[in-house]
């Protein structure tokens, strides 16, 4: 008689586990109906290029910090990524920095080229003045001729998968550190990840799940 009447209280606990599980499956906001309104947020946006959190960005972060401090067993994946328009950026600006060294550059060896120009034009005419007193001027010494000027090029530069994975978890570090550090979410709830992709989800992808999710899985 007690195991008959046992019976559909564990059935019904087995089943309440399940359901709930399923749903943490799917999607942790399943549960979580307060929390709608960042049910979509699947990623934090950066400008191209760049690394800094931008002002919605961190609304985002100190919603979803919201989330992590009011329920402990919950864990946020922070996945650093790069889009084709960052490596794009990245590219322009290799570039412009290749070009602004050259500038310097030629301007150092111009300066240096109009320098040794000068002494070769007054010493020319210290021989001239020299060969009209009637002193002897050795021939060679008079064939002094003035260069022109060559300037440099740029060199052809690259991105590097370094740079675009240095940015992709530069990215991932930047959140992490503004959950941290100032939103106070427990280190054990998070996730830190980097991922070289040109996908169109850039910056740094979202993804919640359960510690005992976490623990089943291992």
């Amino acid at each position: 008689t007690t195991d008959t009447a046992l019976l559909p209280f564990s059935s019904g606990a087995i089943d309440n586990f399940l359901r709930t599980n399923l749903k943490v499956e799917i999607s942790p906001f399943l549960l979580l109906p307060d929390y709608s309104d960042i049910a979509e947020t699947k990623n934090l946006r950066f400008r191209d290029g760049d690394k800094e959190l931008t002002g919605e960005t961190r609304e985002n972060l100190a919603r979803m910090a919201e989330l992590l401090n009011s329920h402990p067993l919950l864990v946020l994946k922070l996945t650093g990524n790069i889009t084709k328009e960052d490596k794009t950026i990245l590219q322009k600006r290799l570039e412009d920095q290749e070009r602004e060294r050259v500038t310097q550059e030629n301007d150092r060896l111009f300066k240096i080229w109009q320098a040794q120009n000068e002494e070769i034009s007054r010493k020319r005419e210290e021989l001239t003045t020299q060969q009209a007193e009637g002193e002897f001027i050795e021939e060679d010494l008079m064939d002094l001729e003035i260069e022109q000027f060559t300037p440099v090029t740029p060199k052809a530069v690259m991105v590097s998968q370094e740079e675009l994975a240095e940015l992709s978890q530069q990215r991932a570090e930047a959140a992490y550190a503004f959950l941290v550090e100032d939103l106070k979410v427990d280190e054990q709830q998070l996730q830190l990840e980097t991922i070289e992709s040109n996908s169109n989800e850039g910056g740094v992808l979202l993804d919640l799940t359960t510690r005992f999710k976490q623990v089943a899985v291992d």
